[in-house]
């Protein structure tokens, strides 16, 4: 069986819970990424699935109003 850290990627884009929406939907694009981690404090908070923004959002509302939490996390030793 192969360990967390065998398969997982490397973070290399996140976003702030206080980001606008408009401007994280920009960056997902940019970087043609379709979930994006959410970070405060360096601590995973939440993520944000482009699948799950759906069209009736306020563009300049902020990326905690909409981003799917509480996240489980696990070790890369796991």
């Amino acid at each position: 069986m192969q360990s967390v850290s065998q398969i997982m990627q490397k973070i290399a884009v996140i976003a702030s819970p206080d980001s606008s929406i408009s401007s994280v939907i920009k960056l997902m694009e940019a970087n043609k990424i379709s979930i994006i981690p959410i970070v405060e404090d360096g601590k995973l908070v939440g993520i944000l699935q482009e699948n799950k923004i759906g069209k009736s959002f306020d563009p300049k509302g902020k990326v905690r109003e909409i981003m799917q939490e509480p996240i489980f996390v696990c070790e890369d030793y796991d």
